[in-house]
């Protein structure tokens, strides 16, 4: 059985290693604003403290984020990723982004805590043929609000996942295997729950995104709270034998469980924030540029020259 991947990221390694050769873009990650309405402690695209994420006043402006659009796609770019630098559901600009990229024949996948997901953006979704990923940390109610320090998220959450699912994001076409995504984080707060997710994923055709800690923002340092490779690795381990009673076979662990490849780590691949910083990947701690002074394509030329097509893993995380 193929491995189950969601819509922008079901793109081959053999397309990456001809896009590398070639000196093109593949994929990109771009942001809405930095507001969003949780206070997540494993943020990292904030800095602690925070308790909740304002405007920032030095964003982009719409026009730029549409510039910005047109000038990946000029570059060749199949895939864009919008997960945040708030919660993209929140910015009345991302409509009409995911409008743009769609005219583009371009894939997009947003990444969203799923609080504020309704009829309208269902159907905003399914206009653009855009994929979703939502979070999922826990199942568990309390522990859930917790992770995010609001109330009442998790039901929020809850009946998000269910529109998602009754919409058919979940359900394979001859054109992809899936729309839709749950991203968790494993970390020793949730690291016993994980399989339980985990197997819901398989069950409903749900592309699992299961990493440790992205070393940026909140935890760009070591916390109490992660866990460390070995017991990582020990866990991807023990899903993979199960994946393979399933007939889903795989050789990679890292850094997402079920064999899920990380799409954006300075392979063919350009992220550039909400302030027009420009980094190979969301976790990159080396801006190659800024919009002001530097275009794109330049930036993107500066990172194939100091890089190595790093195989599809995370750099980021190696480096801890």
């Amino acid at each position: 059985m193929k491995l189950p991947l969601i819509k922008g990221w079901d793109l081959s390694s053999e397309e990456f290693e001809i896009a590398w050769k070639k000196g093109a873009l593949l994929t990109a990650s771009i942001e809405t604003s930095n507001i969003c309405n949780l206070a997540c402690d494993y943020c990292f695209r904030e800095e602690n403290p925070i308790v909740s994420k304002k405007r920032l006043p030095n964003e982009l402006l719409l026009e730029d984020s549409l510039s910005i659009i047109d000038d990946l796609a000029k570059l060749g770019v199949k895939t864009i990723n919008i997960a945040g630098a708030g919660e993209p559901l929140l910015d009345p600009n991302l409509p009409i982004m995911l409008e743009r990229i769609f005219s583009y024949g371009i894939t997009s996948l947003v990444a969203t805590n799923g609080s504020k997901i309704n009829d309208y953006w269902i159907n905003c979704f399914i206009k653009t043929g855009t994929s979703v990923m939502i979070k999922v940390n826990s199942f568990n109610e309390q522990k859930q609000n917790q992770l995010v320090n609001r109330i009442n998220y998790a039901k929020k959450r809850d009946r998000g996942l269910k529109k998602l699912i009754e919409a058919g994001f979940n359900k394979a076409t001859g054109e992809y295997q899936t729309r839709l995504s749950i991203n968790a984080l494993v970390s020793k707060d949730t690291i016993n729950e994980v399989p339980e997710i985990f197997n819901y994923c398989r069950e409903n055709n749900i592309m699992p995104c299961m990493g440790s800690f992205i070393p940026a923002g909140k935890t760009a340092t070591r916390t109490d709270n992660e866990v460390s490779r070995k017991d990582f690795l020990v866990l991807a381990d023990k899903i993979r034998i199960q994946d393979k009673e399933r007939g889903i076979e795989y050789i990679r662990l890292w850094p997402y469980l079920g064999g899920v490849p990380c799409t954006q780590q300075g392979k063919a691949s350009i992220f550039v924030n909400i302030l027009g910083g420009i980094y190979d990947c969301p976790a990159g701690t080396v801006e190659y540029g800024d919009l002001k002074k530097i275009t794109i394509e330049d930036a993107f030329n500066k990172i194939k020259a100091e890089q190595t097509n790093y195989c599809l893993g995370c750099l980021a995380r190696d480096l801890r």
